[in-house]
């Protein structure tokens, strides 16, 4: 589990299915893009997203708007994905631009200088710029 700022952190999969720890760093909310791990006391939201697969821009509305609600609520919240380095990070992206008005290639430099594994399938970036009206281009992932 990485934050990214004091009230996000990006994680892994298995990072939803260790309560003692979400409840040690006062996670409260949970969006899920690898599997449903629902725990008890902390609210979650699961999207059926495929890694290296078009992102259809429901999902990141309805991603995006379940962070912003709990983050609303006082809540800090983790998006975690398979490995928590390319959905969770694409999703996390698009919370900093839409929620902290970041670009998107800025929210990633960001996101890296605390989590330097965080790197988006070229495919799922793609999807994001497109979700964001913020052009392509592949270099922003080097």
């Amino acid at each position: 589990m990485t934050p990214i700022l004091a009230w996000l952190w990006i994680g892994r999969y298995r990072d939803t299915t260790d309560l003692h720890t979400l409840r040690a760093f006062g996670i409260g909310a949970m969006l899920q893009l690898a599997e449903h791990v629902p725990q008890p006391g902390i609210e979650t939201l699961y999207l059926e997203v495929e890694d290296g697969q078009p992102v259809p821009a429901e999902a990141f509305a309805r991603g995006i708007g379940f962070v912003e609600g709990v983050q609303q609520k006082g809540c800090t919240v983790i998006i975690s994905c398979g490995a928590g380095q390319s959905r969770s990070v694409a999703f996390t992206v698009g919370v900093l631009h839409c929620l902290q008005g970041l670009a998107p290639v800025a929210a990633l430099g960001l996101i890296r200088d605390k989590h330097p594994r965080a790197m988006p399938h070229p495919v799922v970036w793609r999807s994001l710029c497109q979700y964001l009206g913020h052009p392509y281009d592949r270099r922003d992932l080097v």
